[in-house]
């Protein structure tokens, strides 16, 4: 399931992280929560994961778990806590560290979730 607008604020975020969790309430799930807002990821904040990291390993980035069938993973765990975004200067080589982030999301996912028709990575 994607969730998107063309426009800021108009609750993106928050319509995610509650469906998330409300989705998370059925034990026979496993849900991913992916945030790839790069210029203000809130998930870790709406999660109650703010002050977690994800784990970097050989095989990718392992997720934040914010309850036992709920992970989290969002560019925000990329920066420094109440960092602000600029896209200029040295931070533009940062890029790297998204791509990155967005090829661990994908083969995790690839590996974690169940495949679907019409559902799953490429």
């Amino acid at each position: 399931m994607v969730i998107l607008s063309g426009k800021g604020g108009v609750g993106k975020s928050t319509v995610s992280s509650l469906l998330a969790r409300s989705l998370a309430k059925n034990e026979e799930l496993e849900i991913g929560l992916l945030d790839i807002d790069i210029t203000g990821p809130s998930q870790p904040l709406f999660m109650g994961v703010k002050n977690e990291e994800v784990h970097k390993s050989a095989s990718g980035w392992t997720p934040v778990y914010a309850d036992e069938n709920l992970a989290v993973m969002s560019a925000g765990f990329l920066l420094a806590h109440d960092a602000a975004l600029v896209w200029g200067g040295a931070r533009v080589c940062s890029i790297s560290e998204i791509v990155t982030f967005h090829r661990c999301v994908e083969k995790w996912a690839s590996e974690k979730l169940p495949q679907r028709s019409g559902v799953g990575c490429t």
